[in-house]
């Protein structure tokens, strides 16, 4: 599934996200929406590549704290990957790292929520 600047795949019970471009407010609504969905529908496991984004407004730091409270109330896990270092910047200076995991690539993300040690 490719919706505006987001792709989706899913990786066994483990759902992607790939974003890029800049998530502004009405691309963190739609991501929000779709991730939302596919936590209730489909897995509580959830994983959000960041690697090509320019650009987290106000609501898509909101939405990753959102999803990630959503994703640990069913049990599973919610992990931010492949942050470029400009959006590391942001997401540490604002505090996500003491709330969401965050690792380095999805392959890393993956062993995590499956619990492999590596």
């Amino acid at each position: 599934m490719c919706v505006d600047n987001f792709k989706f795949e899913k990786v066994n019970d483990v759902g992607v996200f790939y974003l890029s471009g800049d998530m502004d407010e009405e691309y963190a609504r739609k991501f929000f929406e779709e991730a939302k969905s596919y936590i209730e529908k489909e897995s509580p496991n959830l994983i959000v590549d960041m690697g090509d984004v320019n650009f987290i407004s106000t609501n898509g730091i909101a939405a990753l704290f959102t999803l990630s409270v959503n994703c640990k109330n069913k049990g599973g896990r919610f992990i931010i990957a492949n942050l470029n270092k400009k959006i590391s910047e942001i997401i540490k200076a604002v505090g996500i790292p003491e709330v969401i995991d965050m690792c380095s690539s999805v392959k890393e993300a993956i062993s995590i929520i499956r619990g492999d040690n590596g």
